[in-house]
Order: C-alpha cells, then sequence, then structure tokens
C-alpha cells in the first residue's frame, strides 16, 4: 500500500480534477489527498501491529492505543484547529496524520516493550482442554 501511495503522487491533480472541475473543491481533494498519501505507511504499520496483537488475544493494548489516538489525540486536534482556532479544513487533516503516527509509534513501542505475547496460547491449557461427554468415560 505504501508503495502504491508513492506512485500515486504524481496524479494527485488528475485525480482532483476528476473528482470536482471546481478550483475550490480542488484545492481541499489534493491537500487531503497529499496528507493520506504521507499517512500511508502509518495506517499500514499500525494495522500489522494491531493485528499482530489482537491474534495472540492481546486485544486490550491495541484498544487502549487506538482509542487514545483518536479519541485523545485526532478529534481534539481536529477541532481545536478546525473549529476553535479556525485555521481551515487543510489543517484539520494534518490531525489525521499526527495521530497516525502517534498510534503507530505507540503500537511499535508496546510491541517492542511489553508483555502482549502473554496472551497468546502456548500449547493446551487446561482451561482449553477438551473435557469428554461422559464423567465416567
Amino acid at each position: 500500500m505504501s508503495v502504491l501511495s508513492a506512485f500515486m503522487w504524481p496524479w494527485i491533480r488528475p485525480i482532483a480534477g476528476w473528482v470536482s472541475p471546481d478550483p475550490d473543491v480542488m484545492r481541499y481533494v489534493i491537500a487531503y489527498l497529499r496528507v493520506n498519501l504521507i499517512t500511508v505507511p502509518f495506517t499500514v504499520g499500525s494495522m500489522i501491529l494491531s493485528g499482530i496483537m489482537i491474534g495472540a488475544g492481546s486485544t486490550i493494548y491495541s484498544f487502549i492505543t487506538n482509542g487514545c489516538s483518536i479519541w485523545l489525540l485526532r478529534l481534539p486536534l481536529a477541532w481545536l484547529l478546525g473549529h476553535y482556532w479556525n485555521c481551515g479544513a487543510q489543517v484539520v487533516f494534518i490531525a489525521m496524520l499526527v495521530s497516525q503516527m502517534a498510534q503507530s509509534s505507540s503500537l511499535f513501542w508496546v510491541f517492542m516493550k511489553c508483555n502482549w505475547s502473554r496472551f497468546a496460547m502456548r500449547g493446551q491449557h487446561p482451561a482449553h482442554r477438551v473435557r469428554p461427554a461422559n464423567p465416567a468415560l
């Protein structure tokens, strides 16, 4: 996905023109595509790291990291930049980039430093053993 986004970079303007011929709309589409294409590697990293931890049964780390990056960073930053300080819609896209960078960095830190693999099932845990239907057997 990261390589594909790099190949899309030269065609941002034609894509924006395909969306709308209006110059104001094109300006916003170009700004959104630029930020979104830069965000792709961080999104891919977050998806991979979350998938590894969720697959191992450690959903809590992904839940906390993803939730905090969205609810405590992206949305407040977008509100501050776009509504409170009235910086415009283009700057709100930066909030997405910042939160994705924080999310992927946090997930990488958790992956490297926390004991997330303790949730993985290794062998047969006594609680997971299949018991016979008839206790007399």
